[in-house]
């Protein structure tokens, strides 16, 4: 995460199977057959923007010794989107919860 508190999600096949419905290979193919940019941002992917989802991700230490001081990405696990699981981390006054609250759900 950034000092703004931006991150960075890495969607493999199977979660990006499960959001867009189509794999990331296949995505990718298209985007190439269509505008031969391997630059291009998908339409796919900006149907996705602003819509509400919950995301189980994989979190790592930095390994001993790394010199590594840019953003970390994090790889997403599975990501949820039914209301009655986004209602239970919300907070009474609809606001994001803390990750320790989170926890102890």
């Amino acid at each position: 995460m950034d000092d703004i508190g931006h991150a960075s999600f890495t969607l493999w096949d199977k979660e990006c199977s499960e959001i867009l419905g189509k794999s990331a290979a296949r995505l990718r193919r298209e985007v190439m057959e269509k505008t031969g940019d391997p630059n291009h941002f998908p339409e796919e992917i900006e149907a996705v923007i602003e819509k509400k989802g919950l995301f189980k991700v994989q979190v790592k230490n930095k390994p001993e010794g790394c010199s590594y001081n840019g953003t970390s990405s994090f790889g997403v696990l599975s990501m949820f989107r039914d209301p009655a699981i986004l209602a239970m981390y919300k907070s009474n006054e609809g606001e994001t919860m803390e990750f320790d609250e989170l926890e102890d759900k």
